[in-house]
């Protein structure tokens, strides 16, 4: 998808493509795949990014804690870094993937902070998600301890 967005010139998705990969990462959203983005197709033949749908964390539950895309190569959700985020921007023709991933952590840790889950949400949830983002801040594992 990336390469069809570099393709046509549409930076705007490309950058909220790969913001959705950052909010992703962060938020422990395993299940990020071809299947969970699409396309919009204009009347005029151009096409954009949708809206995100199914992101969802599942950091937290029982599974392989893989992400089913690797990003920068990796796929095992505990070790992916700020490096890994931005070297697949950088794959991706983004220049200011640094920029672009630092922002979004810091607008996703700031939301962890200052907003509560749903009361139906995982307990933990909110600490998991402020957990991920600091640590990608800190050019480390979003898994560390």
């Amino acid at each position: 998808m990336a390469r069809v967005f570099s393709a046509t010139g549409d930076s705007g998705s490309l950058e909220r493509l790969f913001r959705l990969v950052v909010l992703s990462v962060a938020m422990g959203n395993l299940d990020m795949h071809a299947k969970n983005i699409s396309l919009l197709h204009r009347p005029d033949g151009s096409m954009t990014l949708s809206p995100a749908y199914d992101v969802v964390p599942q950091a937290h539950q029982p599974n392989d804690g893989e992400v089913a895309l690797a990003i920068g190569g990796e796929y095992r959700h505990a070790a992916i870094t700020m490096d890994h985020l931005v070297a697949e921007g950088r794959s991706w023709g983004l220049a200011k993937a640094a920029g672009l991933a630092e922002e979004t952590l810091t607008t996703v840790l700031h939301l962890a902070r200052t907003q509560s889950p749903d009361k139906r949400a995982h307990p933990g949830l909110a600490n998991d998600i402020a957990g991920f983002a600091s640590k990608l801040l800190a050019r480390r594992a979003a898994g560390t301890a």
